[in-house]
């Protein structure tokens, strides 16, 4: 004679009152599955809380995000090695300088870093939607410290350009008092953790491009010192 272990909960008839609780395995499909087989009348579910499901939705922000711009950077980061060898050659026209070493140096670095941030993207793009939670955030927060790295090189790049613009008048010195004006403006920025004038640089970066391409390249003088 076997007994009768049957019992009703929240209106179910179930055949006996040993019901799985919420746990890692019941918050899998195939577990769930598994235990059903093995008898288990009723299944008691993980709770999903408001928190995880905006957890989840701010992480696959992330990713999709990150990535959005990954091409654009990349192809901007190659033409940047191009901008900066040319302009090397540009001021050491006259003769090498420590200034100009200083913006080759100063311009590989933040080219580089640029390129890293958007490796960094690109690879949170793929897959995004199925990826750890924690571990986009924490693409994300790698991708957020490039964007602040960059600037020390930055600024190394700029106050070099200036310098050598306001000795050499090549780039012209409106260039190079208007790059010492951006470089205090980059500064602040960095230390404030701000970009909200960080379009007067890109602005002067455009100027100096437009103005190293249309502006002839001035004949080398070995006589005139350079420092």
């Amino acid at each position: 004679m076997s007994l009768d272990l049957s019992t009703t909960y929240l209106g179910l008839e179930l055949p006996h009152p040993v019901v799985p609780s919420a746990s890692p395995l019941t918050g899998d499909v195939d577990h769930i599955h598994a235990l059903v087989e093995a008898g288990a009348p009723a299944i008691v579910l993980p709770s999903l809380f408001e928190e995880q499901i905006e957890h989840d939705a701010m992480a696959v922000h992330y990713s999709i995000e990150m990535g959005a711009d990954g091409f654009g950077e990349a192809a901007g980061g190659i033409a940047g090695f191009w901008f900066v060898a040319s302009l090397h050659m540009r001021l050491t026209a006259r003769g090498p300088s420590t200034a100009a070493w200083a913006v080759f140096g100063g311009g590989v670095a933040m080219v580089t870093l640029l390129l890293a941030g958007s490796a960094i993207s690109s690879a949170a793009l793929v897959g995004s939607l199925a990826a750890d939670p924690q571990v986009a955030k924490t693409l994300w927060v790698l991708e957020e410290g490039f964007s602040v790295w960059i600037g020390a090189p930055m600024i190394v790049f700029m106050l070099g350009v200036s310098i050598i613009s306001i000795k050499q008048e090549d780039p012209p010195r409106w260039l190079g008092w208007s790059g010492l004006v951006a470089t205090i403006v980059l500064v602040v920025n960095s230390v404030l953790a701000t970009a909200s004038l960080a379009i007067l640089v890109l602005i002067w970066v455009l100027a100096l491009a437009v103005t190293m391409t249309i502006r002839p390249s001035p004949k080398t003088d070995a006589n005139i010192p350079v420092t």
